[in-house]
Order: C-alpha cells, then sequence, then structure tokens
C-alpha cells in the first residue's frame, strides 16, 4: 500500500515538474519574442546585451 502510493506521488510530482518547465519554457520563449519584436519596431543596437 505505501510503496503504491508513494511510486503515484512519485509521478505526480514528475508530471507537475514537466508541466512547470515547459510552462516556463514557453513564457520565455514568448518573452524572447516580444523582445525581438519590440527590438525591430525600435531598432535598438543595445537590445541583444539587455536580454
Amino acid at each position: 500500500m505505501m510503496g503504491n502510493a508513494m511510486s503515484v506521488f512519485l509521478m505526480f510530482g514528475i508530471v507537475l515538474t514537466l508541466v512547470g518547465t515547459v510552462g516556463t519554457g514557453f513564457v520565455i520563449y514568448q518573452r524572447r519574442l516580444q523582445w525581438q519584436e519590440i527590438c525591430r519596431l525600435a531598432d535598438q543596437q543595445d537590445c541583444r546585451k539587455s536580454n
């Protein structure tokens, strides 16, 4: 019983970690795209250095 609960808990933790990692990566990717768009519009040289 205890081992079964532990494996379920472990699976839940792994799934949560995966979802968190993918979500964070997606947010960072979106921010990068937004920054590139802003840089293109503003046409600034130091944009790449700041991000």
